[in-house]
């Protein structure tokens, strides 16, 4: 169980990783390959969803300006800009609050708080 418990702690932000609501605050250790996964994750769907909300015409809602959907970037504590330039780097704790641009369909019921 020790060992069940560990491999589960070293998986878990993977685990629980979201690609289709992105929206929420990341703080992720870049050494962990399970938390370098998601922030891998992370670069491609805002990449995606900037390109998308760009095409359509959707109202740029970016804390830049630049349709990017990561805001208030820390690398090692040290806060940046992101941008598509930026590369990923192997080591450090990457920080960023993502907030996507997709939307539940019309009519969609939430689901219980209990």
């Amino acid at each position: 169980p020790a060992g069940m418990q560990a491999a589960a702690k070293a998986v878990s932000s993977f685990m629980w990783f979201q690609e289709g609501n992105l929206t929420g605050r990341y703080r992720l250790n870049l050494v962990d390959p399970a938390d370098c996964a998601v922030a891998e994750n992370c670069l491609l769907v805002n990449a995606w969803e900037s390109e998308v909300s760009r095409l359509a015409g959707w109202p740029d809602v970016s804390q830049r300006g630049n349709y990017e959907m990561l805001r208030n970037e820390e690398h090692n504590e040290v806060p940046f800009n992101y941008t598509r330039d930026w590369s990923l780097p192997s080591h450090g704790l990457l920080r960023f609050d993502y907030s996507t641009v997709r939307r539940p369909p019309a009519g969609a019921v939430a689901m219980s708080e209990a």
